[in-house]
């Protein structure tokens, strides 16, 4: 099943070189045994393919099962094209485990036909992957054996969301040309012609069947007439290029006759090999006659052979002559500028997800602290926390930062530290001033981690300034060069991090900003290896102002987004040798090919011309910004008008005015908190598990991070489960609250909630009225495009502050009408004339709430008040006799106390406002009521313990209590008087 068709084609002797059809035979994949307990099911994958596949490329699939490669990339299946190999659709017939549904994307891939290795060249990055639900024996429940044919599926496309984004480096490395700053110095004849560029790879691999290498290299592969390379030359090899003078650039095959070179241009060639040790390059050039006619094609000016030895470094320039093709005499110069890419092993990435482009569009005007609390060398006063340490950045979070950057980069010793400037300052004597003599400035790189650590390390501004700034390098967080890992680990998990990488880049004036040692590759890797293991969860962008690094951090994993950061147009700074960096419009472009998730500007160059937003913008690219500007309150107000993603500044106790200091990253982990535990009880139905026991802090912790991974924390807060149901729903969930329990659990749920109650606070209020599909969850957000309009809601606006509550203090109610609208309310307008409006959905509510109070049914069956505990036969009963119909029951639980508490009621209606049964619906589930004459109850209460029906929010002191308590519960039916007896 996995093995690679065109390799078993190798392996049959299809292949004239033996030795080719030895090596695929053995790098053909075994198909791995299925160990689903239930068994297998048959089941058939289609896809539309409409992209155009190169040669070598297939299109293969991967998924969450054995059968599917679990995720990883070198286990991947191949699908085939249906009816030959011209057909655009592509099938694999394969076995699923029955009693488990099973995720899945697609991606284009290539295999090295000599080491078996799989490469992926694009692949599905959508953050919920597609699904395969659990079986339900369609066959058997129809009495029918007929074959359903199967759904085709569209690559790249999941419900008009497309996502075929580029792979990264798994075993193969990428060589990348860079012809820019006017590289060619030709003959005066010629020096003003259009030259075409052109790059072709050739095998220098030999075997006994292959040319001399002299004799190899003696024949120019290229002409005008023909295609480049023969059978015995060509190699496993892509070639795409692209042109930044385009200002839609993207990476493109070549021509025939190669790419353009125009003046001022930026060319960039990235060839995709699998042995470098073993290839060449081919450097031609083409350039049409000034006799030339329209149809003519051009002509073959010149060459050059650039040999692997010539590329053994990470970087370089080369300086080539430029060989006539015609007489083969010198013709003049170029320049090229290279990079190679090596592949981060042993590899950690997989197929499972991807946040490489991802960005929740609700994630705008962020807040992230620079270097944590701010720039300290630059400040006046002394009221400052070291820049780029533990405590600085724990500073920012404690203040609201939504993320941190600092800047990381390498110690001797290949630690990975957080330190902003490349040099140091080190004392050579103790004494208690410091003196001219008594300072030596080294590079950081030239110290080990130990040696950082106990030396007595002054920054570069205190080592000239001959005066210590800091006197609490005592205490450990605030020691400078903490290690990367120790950020990972101690800084809460909720708060993104901008990770800075710090690269000494040559100056437009020839000097370099440091003369580091590191290979590049090297650099990275040991950065990345660190991010990989410690960052579990956590929201990362790597950005730097090298967009060399950039490129190697965007093709060297796929799991984090990586951010151009720009230099911009100013007189601030000396401008970069690399012209990507010195204007936003360059380095949009290089952002755009190169597929990073978008550009830092420098703010300086964004106020002096505004509508350069827009050129990321209308890319689809997320746009930070960074500089001094940005330390001042109205400029932080007017960069997020303007539509900035996130501002970078200083002192963020200082310029924040968020209300509630909270990285937006906690707030939507805790909005997904309830989506999730539907989820939970959703999946745990098929696993037969116990549903009425609450998930301790450490599991909803854990399961809201995975959740928060997978799923857009607002918008993809519905699962996967109402994916393929589109925005169709069967009942009206009409939900009311007691605001004193979701108060309480509003301050549970985080140690700076503050809760505020309606006045009176004992009356039931109104939460929101929720489409739902029997069976599954959502929809929801079904217009995306919808606006909340709040003056639509100003006739009954009153009537909602009192019975619409937000009990989220400083916050405003119309936030909470706000979500409710969008979120559910659009659905529900799609399908009900008399909720298609605000003012409708909301006064529908007000209406339902009027006649169907639960506060009522209290009262008038049972006379159920605050203050005491009941069992949850005796509420269900008192709701059932008052509205006749089935409803679900909501508690919250207190890990502090182990208590329940009475928190929501809900009453289902049909599409026509009429009372229905809740039965059908997800989230709460029937349960058994002991010893009591009515069965079951939806419902997530446990039954066999009380119920608190509160009249006052508990203290925040309230401890938990010791021992077991034994609480007497009367229940009266029919006359009759039956007792039950639960422990608390």
């Amino acid at each position: 099943m996995q093995r690679w068709w065109f390799l078993e084609e190798n392996a049959e002797g299809k292949d004239p070189s033996s030795s080719t059809s030895q090596k695929s035979e053995a790098s053909a994949k075994k198909p791995k045994q299925s160990t689903a307990a239930g068994g297998d099911r048959p089941y058939t994958f289609r896809v539309l393919v409409t992209y155009e596949l190169l040669k070598d490329e297939t299109v293969a699939i991967t998924g969450s099962c054995d059968a599917l490669g679990n995720w990883d990339p070198e286990q991947c299946v191949q699908l085939r094209p249906e009816n030959g190999g011209d057909s655009t659709i592509w099938r694999l017939e394969t076995e699923l485990p029955r009693d488990a549904s099973v995720k899945y994307r697609y991606l284009i891939c290539s295999v090295d036909p000599t080491s078996g290795n799989v490469h992926v060249r694009r692949f599905e990055t959508h953050i919920v992957p597609r699904q395969v639900p659990i079986d339900l024996a369609e066959e058997e429940a129809n009495g029918s054996k007929e074959k359903v044919q199967p759904k085709i599926d569209t690559l790249g496309d999941i419900d008009g969301n497309i996502k075929l984004d580029k792979g990264w480096l798994t075993t193969e490395t990428i060589m990348q040309f860079k012809f820019f700053d006017n590289p060619f110095s030709v003959k005066e004849r010629i020096k003003n012609r259009l030259l075409y560029v052109k790059i072709t790879t050739m095998n220098l691999r030999i075997n006994a069947e292959s040319q001399n290498l002299s004799a190899l290299l003696e024949e120019s592969l290229s002409n005008d007439t023909r295609e480049n390379g023969t059978e015995s030359t060509t190699t496993y090899s892509f070639t795409e290029v692209t042109s930044l003078h385009n200002p839609n650039a993207c990476y493109e095959q070549q021509s025939q006759f190669g790419c353009p070179y125009h003046k001022d241009d930026f060319l960039i060639f990235n060839v995709t090999v699998a042995e470098p040790e073993n290839v060449a390059y081919l450097v031609d050039l083409y350039t049409y006659s000034s006799k030339s006619k329209e149809d003519e094609p051009p002509y073959h000016l010149g060459y050059h052979y650039i040999l692997p030895n010539f590329l053994k470094k990470s970087e370089g320039i080369l300086e080539l002559p430029v060989t006539c093709a015609s007489k083969h005499r010198p013709l003049g110069m170029m320049r090229i500028e290279y990079l190679k890419v090596t592949p981060l092993l042993p590899s950690r990435c997989t197929l499972e997800r991807s946040y490489i482009r991802y960005w929740n569009k609700r994630w705008t005007g962020l807040d992230v602290g620079h270097r944590g609390s701010g720039t300290s060398f630059k400040a006046s006063d002394g009221n400052v926390i070291r820049e780029n340490t533990i405590a600085s950045l724990k500073n920012a979070v404690a203040h609201g930062a939504d993320m941190v950057e600092f800047d990381v980069q390498l110690s001797k010793d290949l630690v990975p530290v957080i330190y902003h400037d490349f040099d140091i300052y080190v004392s050579l004597k103790r004494k208690t001033t410091l003196e001219t003599n008594d300072m030596l400035e080294l590079p950081m790189r030239e110290l080990t981690l130990e040696q950082l650590r106990n030396l007595k390390v002054y920054h570069v501004v205190e080592g000239r300034n001959r005066e210590a700034k800091f006197f609490d390098e005592d205490l450990e967080e605030h020691q400078p060069f903490p290690q990367l890992a120790e950020a990972l680990d101690q800084i809460d998990p909720h708060c993104g991090f901008n990770i800075e990488i710090k690269w000494s880049q040559k100056l437009k004036d020839g000097r370099m900003e440091s003369d580091l040692n590191f290979d590049s590759n090297l650099y990275v890797d040991c950065i990345l290896r660190v991010v990989l293991e410690k960052a579990a969860n956590r929201r990362i962008v790597f950005s730097c102002f090298d967009a060399d690094i950039c490129t190697m951090l965007r093709l060297k994993q796929n799991l984090y987004p990586v951010m151009f950061l720009t230099l911009g147009v100013t007189s601030r700074y000396p401008s970069y040798h690399d012209p990507r960096c010195n204007s936003i419009e360059m380095a949009v472009r290089n952002a755009y090919a190169t597929e990073l998730l978008g550009i830092v500007a420098h703010t300086e160059d964004l106020l002096r011309d505004q509508t350069q937003v827009n050129l990321a913008t209308e890319r689809g690219l997320i746009i930070f910004c960074w500089g001094d500007d940005n330390n001042c309150k109205d400029t932080i107000k007017h960069l997020k008008s303007l539509g900035i993603h996130a501002i970078i500044y200083d002192k963020m106790d200082i310029y924040s005015d968020k209300a509630v200091k909270e990285s937006v990253f906690l707030v939507g982990a805790r909005d997904s908190q309830a989506a999730l535990l539907q989820q939970i009880n959703i999946e745990n139905r098929y696993e037969h598990t116990n549903q009425h026991e609450f998930l301790n802090d450490k599991d909803v912790r854990l399961s809201l991070d995975k959740y928060d991974e997978n799923e857009d924390s607002r918008e993809n807060a519905i699962t996967t489960t109402i994916e393929q149901g589109g925005h169709q729903f069967d009942l009206l969930i009409f939900t009311q609250r007691w605001p004193i329990t979701a108060c309480y659990e509003w301050r549970e749920t985080g140690k700076d909630h503050i809760c505020g109650l309606p006045t009176p606070s004992t009356v039931w209020t109104i939460h929101g009225i929720w489409p739902t599909k029997l069976n599954t969850i959502g929809p929801a957000f079904c217009n995306k495009s919808a606006i909340f309009d709040v003056s639509q809601l100003t006739p009954i606006e009153p009537q909602l502050e009192e019975h619409w509550v937000n009990v989220e203090k400083n916050k405003p109610d119309d936030s909470l009408w706000e979500h409710e609208w969008l979120k559910h309310g659009t659905c529900a307008a799609e399908a009900v004339e008399q909720l298609n409006t605000e003012s409708k959905y909301f006064g529908q509510g007000l209406s339902w709430l009027e006649q169907h109070s639960v506060g009522d049914a209290f009262a008038r069956n049972g006379d159920i008040k605050p203050g005491f505990n009941y069992s949850l036969t005796t509420l269900n009963k008192a709701l059932y006799d008052y509205y006749g119909k089935n409803v679900a029951i909501e508690c919250f639980f207190d890990r502090k106390t182990h208590q329940q508490f009475l928190n929501e009621v809900r009453i289902c209606f049909d599409k026509q406002l009429q009372p229905v049964d809740c039965d059908g619906i997800v989230g709460l589930e029937r349960i058994e009521l002991p010893n009591s004459r009515i069965g079951t109850v939806i419902s997530n209460c446990n039954a066999g313990k009380p119920i608190f029906y509160p009249d006052a929010v508990p203290s925040q002191d309230q401890e938990k209590e010791d021992g077991v308590m034994n609480e007497t519960i009367y229940e009266i039916f029919d006359g009759k008087t039956d007792v039950e007896v639960i422990l608390v």
